[in-house]
């Protein structure tokens, strides 16, 4: 699954550099997001519903 630029730039980041696919996950797609300040690990799940990592994101 290719990010396409709409989907980057709805990511509440001010300015994205570059958006790489990373493997290793068996059931989400997985990017690596750089930014000028940061790398941020971007993990996504095309398929279900935006509360699909809600539980994973209360353990963050």
């Amino acid at each position: 699954m290719a990010l396409t630029n709409s989907w980057i730039e709805q990511l509440p980041l001010k300015k994205v550099l570059s958006c790489k696919e990373v493997h290793g996950g068996d059931t989400n797609k997985a990017y690596q997001v750089k930014t000028p300040e940061k790398s941020y690990f971007m993990k996504v799940q095309p398929n279900n519903p935006a509360s699909y990592f809600d539980h994973e994101q209360r353990g963050l």
